[in-house]
């Protein structure tokens, strides 16, 4: 089960005899930043420019207690200091995030080698995928959390990222209390968990 830290702790315990465990990771923390917008490059010389971008843009009132990355929106390469105005992809996490989960890690005995937030590899291989493929069509990269969903659309001209959709897994658990006639939340959440045949029919209901 997803929360069932007890049975991982004990499935780990069962298959490593070290008390760490080697362990590379990817999270979602849910304060993640992956926004496109344009900035002036040139002026990432600037000690207090991008502390000015992280404020003006994400209300961020103190950026040194965030990792904060601009990277190309299409080739992932991070971007130089130097040139006018073009598209950027902000990539952004709290290190408050990074030690809560690394304690959380360790708490399992696991000792994170690396740990990365999720969204960025994914993209990536997406666009690996396709240039295998030779698929010029662009790709939607959806992840749903509790409370919103967030979007990316993978492009000719790199990543965009549209406003974040204000519907996420807690709305869908309470649409499907509602259309399949269960008793309380817990009872949908297992519900979904399973997948029944039934979601085959409604599921789309689920999301108007």
């Amino acid at each position: 089960a997803r929360h069932d830290l007890e049975g991982l702790r004990e499935w780990l315990r069962e298959r490593h005899d070290k008390s760490y465990v080697p362990a590379i990771v990817s999270f979602h923390p849910a304060d993640r930043i992956l926004h496109r917008d344009a900035i002036v490059p040139r002026r990432l010389a600037e000690p207090e420019y991008l502390p000015e971008l992280a404020r003006e843009k994400f209300s961020i009132t103190h950026a040194e207690q965030w990792h904060l990355h601009l990277l190309h929106p299409l080739e992932g390469e991070p971007v130089a200091p130097e040139g006018a105005q073009r598209p950027v992809l902000f990539s952004g996490i709290s290190h408050a995030s990074v030690r809560e989960a690394q304690q959380f890690l360790l708490d399992l005995n696991l000792m994170p080698y690396r740990l990365e937030v999720g969204s960025l590899p994914v993209i990536g291989a997406l666009f690996r995928l396709n240039v295998q493929r030779r698929d010029t069509g662009a790709t939607v990269l959806v992840e749903l959390e509790d409370d919103h969903t967030m979007v990316a659309i993978l492009g000719k001209e790199g990543v965009h990222t549209p406003a974040p959709i204000k519907i996420g897994f807690d709305s869908i658990v309470q649409a499907a209390q509602r259309e399949f006639g269960l008793a309380d939340e817990a009872a949908a959440r297992e519900f979904l968990r399973h997948t029944p045949p039934e979601l085959d029919i409604h599921g789309r209901r689920l999301l108007r």
